[in-house]
């Protein structure tokens, strides 16, 4: 009695189910096979493969065998070890994939500040190289190490032992020969299976030079066929061929060229099998923006639903996947590099305590950490073990030893600026890191001689420091419409004390600092006192988020701060800067000059001076035109001198200026070219033509 009424609603049910399912799919009328999944690569293009992984959890679909090159190795080492489909997409989404990839930025050391290089060689065994690749070594193995972390201690370095088991592929760069990894460290095998040439370096295991799958087998369905899979569900990736009106532009002729390089198996399908064909070829191997990702994983669903629609079986020999509980407790940790100077320091910053809980939030906090030490290329843990104990056999890849680098700038009101710089990463073959710096222009040349190391305090380490510098300038002064003879100055300073500098994240400098200076009309003088500085700086960006400095001495005092933060809205880039200064008894070179660096819109550079500043601004740039960009920066400030903040002793002490910058700006190797024209509301106007990042 009660069926009649509802079976209109019943049937319509019925309907949805059967409209939602993958018509023609037998999950589990026919015969059981062992099922292979397998990954190709494709740089981001492969996230296309999670929209695979979410269609077969919905079907409830567990294949008995994974593998992957390049990018499917990363997706197939997570879903391997028990994730979800969706939570892989949400683990890939949430990392800064678009920031450790990146335009090649070469770099010397954190030592040298924010200083951005033109060209950088390093010291490696073989002589001096010069820097190469798009990616921070050391932010993409922590990254994976990270990212893997879960997976490594279920693996314990055999992957057989993961919920399903995984192989990367690999190619040998001596004979371009197939490597299938099976064992050892997950993350590291990951990481050897995407080590594309000319954008991450190869990796080293079990004596064997390897670099990205894709080189030897990109659709790897020969490498599960020999490991006894009967079927196999292939996704694989589409890549455009360039059209020859842009044969001009390198990065797409560096694209093509990978393309010609990957080898792109062919292979037979039985009736059985499912190959999804993926239809990525509008995207680049390199974006990892998030709105691509969330495309990317649109396409792999919609091709996956069409294919796995029209299989004739879906059915594994594994009915459900059963994830491990993690090791609670960490027997053995240790280095087994050899001339690892600082053991302690790492283990403990990566949270491997003999005998202490594995505490995997902990450990991943560290692997960052660790990757901001410039001395290392990668860590790896090497989880072993059984039960409820893993042990860590901890190996380190060594950073070249020495780096040398080169930068310049152009403004056409300051002139030019070089500066040279190097790093030493042990030395005297010591735990001390050295650096050396000299800056010189027409207005300001610097030497700089710096040295550290990790002290060990009670039970943490501190990086240790000091540094000497030696200074000459010609401070630019001006009176109205005209300009006065500069102020010739010379200063010697010495610091002393914790020194991290310019490293990644939250850092901090505090200790000693002794000054002797001359100055026109003030003879010599030397004071000392202290220095306190708090900065936080993101690893892609050398400009730092948050800075604050103060320096007390018994002679004059100076504070500042500072704060920029980018934010992106679709192809918008919006930049709000705030500097705010205060000085007392100050030498000349060292007072405030208003918008810093950058100066003020419709000034000459320099051009308002004094012992306290107050200044804003917010950047807006945006895409014009492939590498070129406009720029429009409105901005606010005074200038003040005297005993009060942005006290009046003259006409333009506390006078407060509006102005605007309009122009462009074009991307090129030796930095940002800008060519913008200035306003403000005293009716000035002043172009700024510079070449480079000043400094």
């Amino acid at each position: 009695m009660v069926i009649g009424p509802l079976r209109p609603v019943l049937l319509l049910l019925a309907c949805v189910a059967v409209a939602a399912a993958p018509s023609g799919a037998q999950v589990g009328s026919c015969a059981p096979a062992r099922t292979a999944l397998v990954l190709s690569g494709g740089g981001a293009k492969g996230l296309a493969h999670i929209g695979l992984l979410e269609a077969l959890d919905s079907l409830g679909v567990v294949p008995d065998l994974i593998v992957g090159t390049s990018i499917g190795a990363v997706v197939g080492a997570l879903y391997a070890s028990g994730e979800s489909g969706a939570s892989v997409g949400a683990r890939l989404r949430s990392l800064p994939l678009d920031g450790a990839i990146r335009s090649y930025e070469p770099v010397v050391s954190a030592s040298l500040g924010g200083l951005r290089p033109v060209i950088v060689w390093e010291r490696n065994p073989q002589g001096w190289d010069l820097q190469a690749g798009t990616a921070r070594e050391s932010e993409v193995s922590a990254l994976l190490s990270r990212l893997m972390l879960s997976a490594n201690l279920q693996a314990r370095g055999d992957f057989d032992s993961l919920p399903i088991p995984f192989r990367a592929v690999a190619t040998d760069l001596e004979d371009r020969s197939v490597v299938v990894l099976d064992r050892g460290d997950l993350a590291r095998a990951v990481r050897a299976s995407l080590s594309l040439p000319l954008l991450l370096r190869p990796v080293t295991i079990d004596g064997r030079t390897l670099v990205d799958g894709a080189l030897a087998s990109n659709r790897p369905v020969a490498v599960a066929r020999r490991l006894g899979a009967e079927r196999v569900i292939v996704s694989t990736l589409e890549s455009p061929k360039p059209e020859r009106t842009t044969f001009d532009d390198p990065l797409t002729v560096t694209g093509a060229l990978f393309e010609y390089l990957w080898v792109q198996d062919t292979f037979s399908l039985s009736p059985e099998d499912v190959h999804v064909a993926n239809p990525t070829a509008a995207f680049d191997q390199l974006d990892f923006r998030p709105s691509a990702m969330d495309s990317l994983v649109a396409i792999g669903r919609a091709a996956a639903r069409e294919a796995l629609a029209s299989a004739s079986c879906l059915r594994p020999l594994t009915e459900t996947r059963r994830p491990g509980p993690l090791p609670a407790r960490i027997g053995r940790a240790r280095i087994v590099t050899p001339d690892v100077p600082d053991r302690d320091a790492l283990l403990g910053a990566v949270a491997l305590v003999p005998r202490g809980p594995v505490d995997t939030a902990r450990i991943g906090t560290g692997l960052e950490r660790v990757a901001s030490v410039e001395r290392y290329r990668g860590l790896w843990l090497n989880p072993t073990g059984s039960g409820a104990t893993v042990d860590f056999d901890v190996t380190m890849e060594a950073a070249p030893r020495r780096s040398f680098g080169i930068g310049v700038a152009f403004d056409h009101t300051m002139s030019g600026r070089l500066w040279v710089g190097a790093v030493d990463r042990a030395l005297f073959d010591r735990d001390i890191d050295g650096a050396f710096l000299f800056t010189t222009g027409t207005y300001r040349s610097d030497l700089t001689l710096a040295a550290r190391r990790r002290a060990r305090i009670g039970a943490r380490f501190f990086p240790i420091g000091g540094s000497l510098e030696l200074a000459a300038a010609n401070v630019r002064l001006y009176q109205g419409a005209g300009e006065l003879p500069t102020a010739d100055t010379q200063e010697l300073t010495v610091l002393l004390g914790v020194r991290p500098l310019f490293e990644p994240g939250w850092t901090y400098e505090v200790g000693g600092d002794y000054r002797l200076w001359h100055a026109p009309g003030q003879g010599t003088r030397g004071s000392a006192g202290g220095r306190f500085a708090l900065r936080l700086r993101r690893a892609a960006d050398p400009d730092p988020v948050f800075a604050t400095e103060l320096i007390a001495l018994t002679a004059w005092g100076r504070a500042r701060f500072e704060v920029a933060r980018t934010h992106r809205l679709g192809p918008l880039e919006v930049r709000p800067r705030v500097r705010v200064g205060w000085g007392d008894q100050l030498p000349i070179q060292h007072t405030f000059t208003l918008g810093g660096l950058d100066g003020f819109a419709g000034l000459r550079m320099q051009e308002r001076r004094g012992t306290q500043e107050a200044y804003g601004s917010l950047l807006l740039r945006w895409p014009l035109w492939r590498r070129l960009l406009a720029r429009v920066e409105p901005m606010v400030g005074a200038i003040g001198n005297g005993t009060g903040f942005l006290a009046r002793r003259g006409a333009e002490d506390g006078e407060v200026l509006v102005g605007v910058r309009m122009g462009v700006e074009l991307a090129t190797p030796v930095g940002p070219i800008r060519i913008e024209q200035g306003f403000n509301n005293l009716d000035r106007r002043e172009a700024l033509i510079r070449v480079g990042y000043w400094f």
